[in-house]
């Protein structure tokens, strides 16, 4: 279990009770983590995504873009995702996938940046193929659900709720767990 703060990232292996510094990256603010398994990782910040093979304790540049990494996970030991923020003009997020672990990667989906606030939109694979992503830039003061099938290729509209300012999905089996948070000013 690991846990990142700027460009350090802490492990525990004491089920939280204590974490132990295991790198720190002075040049990347590592904004998402993830791990295929016990020993071989992903991390992503700014246009860089390292990876570990082992536990964390080294970490290399496996891909660098000039686009903004922020999410990424992998559905399988070969099927990841990154989500990115692409600063050109126009501003867009975008999705991007690898189906050989990490070693290349193509983008899968761009779409409209969510009113150029580059942290509204998160996302959550089940699978290789089934993911959920919420985007809380929205048009019309909404956040929204949406669903693919397909592996990111197409997205359908689930729901659409209230304009919230962050937001967070996971699933354990087949439930699925979003969290919101609206913040007040």
């Amino acid at each position: 279990n690991g846990v990142i703060t700027n460009g350090i990232i802490f492990k525990t292996t004491t089920g939280g009770m204590s974490w132990d510094s295991v790198y720190s990256i002075s040049y990347f603010s590592v904004s998402s983590i993830n791990f295929k398994n016990a020993h071989e990782g992903f991390s992503v910040g700014g246009g860089s995504i390292l990876k570990t093979i082992d536990d964390g304790q080294n970490w290399t540049p496996q891909y660098i873009a000039p686009i903004h990494c922020r999410v990424i996970q992998f559905a399988t030991p070969d099927t990841g995702y990154f989500l990115a923020y692409n600063n050109s003009s126009p501003e867009t997020d975008e999705i991007y996938r690898t189906t050989d672990g990490g070693l290349n990667w193509s983008l899968i989906k761009s779409f409209p940046a969510t009113l150029a606030e580059p942290n509204k939109v998160t996302f959550h694979f089940i699978n290789g193929k089934v993911g959920y992503m919420i985007d809380n830039g929205y048009t019309g003061g909404m956040s929204k659900l949406e669903k693919t099938t397909d592996g990111g290729l197409t997205w359908n509209n689930e729901n659409t709720s209230p304009y919230c300012d962050k937001s967070d999905i996971t699933s354990i089996g087949d439930s699925i767990y979003v969290s919101e948070e609206s913040i007040n000013g």
